[in-house]
């Protein structure tokens, strides 16, 4: 015999555990009232209002914030969340931000759901500035000669400010071939010996001491970034530079 199909999870199957969870907050309580979900009117209060959906969405965090016009006490109800433990509180950063009160709703599949308020809506004051995190992003804008990042990109590495040091020495190294770093350094060249005794990207090899050569994974790089390259070699010798000849003046 086939096992009766699941029953679908319904947003009404929210409402019961929630209308207890506001009775035990001693709220007289009215469903669907002038397009508000729920709500509950405390005696010293005033008026609760809770908005439900069977998912945390933009739709439910937008209802939830035109009924902050009414009452400073609104909450948002979801059953438990299918996310990492990152992103959960992550999602309960924004909505506390946003002054708003959060409740899940356990169990509301089963004979005896009941409503777990999370945290209640409260003034919260602004965000600390993480003026060290400020400063690193200004210190990785003004060192990058310009943007070949798309935003939100995830396939592709990201050009930072140390990436394109990096491969400025291969473009130097691609045109003067095995260099010592004090050659590097004459060009201008940030943290040349740091970068390339690290090698994190696996470009370079050192030859000698102090002397240091182009690896194959630093010449396919320079074809990995082309825009990149042609900016720093103009920028190392010039955009009359002819490759192989040493830099030749600009008529």
């Amino acid at each position: 015999m086939a096992s009766p199909e699941p029953v679908p999870l319904l947003e009404q199957s929210l409402s019961a555990p929630l209308k207890n969870w506001l009775h035990f907050q001693g709220c007289e309580i009215r469903g669907e009232t002038r397009r508000c979900d729920l709500v509950g009117r405390h005696p010293e209060r005033g008026l609760f209002i809770i908005e439900m959906k069977l998912r945390l969405n933009l739709e439910l965090i937008s209802q939830s914030l035109r009924r902050q016009r009414i009452t400073p006490f609104v909450w948002l109800a979801t059953p438990p969340w299918k996310c990492t433990s990152t992103a959960r509180r992550d999602r309960e950063r924004i909505i506390k931000r946003l002054e708003l009160g959060l409740i899940i709703v356990r169990g509301a599949d089963s004979a005896c759901p009941w409503a777990e308020e999370i945290f209640p809506p409260k003034k919260w004051p602004p965000p600390r500035r993480d003026r060290a995190e400020s400063k690193a992003i200004e210190k990785e804008v003004s060192k990058r000669s310009a943007d070949f990042n798309s935003g939100g990109t995830s396939r592709r590495p990201i050009m930072t400010a140390y990436r394109e040091s990096a491969l400025a020495i291969a473009v130097a190294m691609s045109e003067l071939g095995a260099c010592q770093l004090s050659r590097l350094r004459e060009l201008g060249l940030e943290s040349p010996g740091s970068i390339c005794r690290d090698n994190h990207y696996g470009w370079f090899e050192r030859l000698d001491r102090g002397r240091y050569g182009l690896a194959s994974v630093g010449n396919k790089a320079l074809l990995d970034w082309p825009e990149m390259t042609c900016l720093l070699r103009e920028k190392l010798f010039g955009s009359g530079y002819d490759a192989g000849a040493g830099p030749v003046a600009d008529e």
